[in-house]
């Protein structure tokens, strides 16, 4: 689904969760919902940025299974971690080099056929407290949709804050 005009209505559902959940559940829910209506994706997982221990943390996923709630990886001090969290820049990584370059676990992302990753930084009060993250195969994220996935991951800071 690749239209450059999105009306303003259907960001509706994120406002609607983010004014009403009492817990993150609905907010992770509509993010994943949208993102899964505009983009597509064969994972999805919602990540808070752990500065002290230089830790990403998953918050939430689309396939609990295999990359659980809880688990953690260091992604602080990498090349990624320079981008999305330190820098604050959405990331788009497009075939086997690039998985390779951003993951140090891409082997089991490659072995499920997900070839593709566009992440986006969870901003707030001018820092990056969690990623928005989405795999799906090779050529399936379109670079002139970064700045509606930051939007779209702007929509998650309540639910992080509520983790904190």
């Amino acid at each position: 689904m690749r239209n450059t005009d999105l009306p303003a209505l259907a960001l509706l559902p994120l406002a609607e969760a983010v004014a009403e959940a009492r817990t993150p559940g609905p907010i992770h829910g509509a993010v994943a919902a949208f993102c899964e209506a505009r983009f597509g994706f064969m994972l999805l997982t919602i990540l808070r940025h752990l500065p002290d221990s230089r830790e990403i943390g998953r918050v939430f996923s689309t396939n609990e299974e295999v990359y659980p709630i809880g688990g953690r990886k260091p992604m602080g001090d990498t090349p990624w971690g320079d981008v999305v969290l330190k820098a604050g820049r959405v990331w788009l990584g497009n075939g086997e080099a690039d998985m390779r370059w951003a993951y140090p676990d891409a082997e089991l992302s490659l072995s499920m056929g997900r070839d593709s990753s566009f992440c986006a930084p969870v901003r707030h009060k001018g820092r990056t407290i969690g990623v928005l993250n989405m795999s799906a195969r090779r050529d399936s994220y379109d670079p002139a949709d970064a700045e509606l996935l930051k939007l779209v991951a702007s929509f998650l800071v309540p639910a992080l804050l509520m983790e904190g």
